[in-house]
């Protein structure tokens, strides 16, 4: 790893550099993340957010709006676990917890969770009590099912159009 670029913000000397960069890091652990009240890639405080998704809501020419998909992705991920165990007969429980029994269908709500959300595979995790690469590999799986059960397209149509109607 070429630290050099890095370091040289802080002094032309590298000892002096290093220190000062320990000084930064350390000063920063104590600082509140931006990131959990993120929507998509939105920093700030919620009125701002709500204003600019207020404004992506009327703007017409979107194309040009870099990252505009995840931004518009605004669903919260309790209503869509709310509405996939709705779907499929079940308590929203049965999709917070890990068993055999629910496996399928706690994959699907993992996978609408990330794609309907916009949310970071860690939040996403932490309402299922699992790690953000358990989350990355059930969304993959999803995928991987999708490419050869098209049946699985029309059943996630309902499922997103069911958590649309709930709102």
């Amino acid at each position: 790893m070429d630290t050099d670029e890095t370091l040289g913000y802080f002094s032309r000397q590298r000892s002096v550099a290093v220190r000062r960069y320990k000084e930064f890091v350390e000063a920063g652990i104590q600082e509140k993340s931006p990131l959990p009240g993120a929507i998509g890639s939105i920093l700030g405080d919620e009125g701002f957010r709500e204003g600019i998704l207020k404004f992506l809501r009327v703007t017409s020419d979107k194309a040009g709006i870099s990252g505009i998909k995840k931004i518009q992705k605004t669903h919260e991920i309790k209503e869509i676990v709310k509405g996939v165990a709705g779907y499929y007969g079940l308590e929203e429980g049965d999709l917070l917890k890990r068993s055999k029994r629910t496996e399928p269908q706690r994959k699907i709500g993992l996978y609408l969770s990330k794609v309907l959300s916009g949310r970071r595979n860690a939040d996403i995790g932490t309402l299922f009590g699992i790690t953000l690469q358990a989350v990355t590999n059930a969304v993959r799986d999803v995928e991987k099912m999708r490419e050869g059960d098209k049946r699985l397209d029309i059943e996630l149509k309902k499922i997103k159009e069911s958590i649309t109607a709930q709102r």
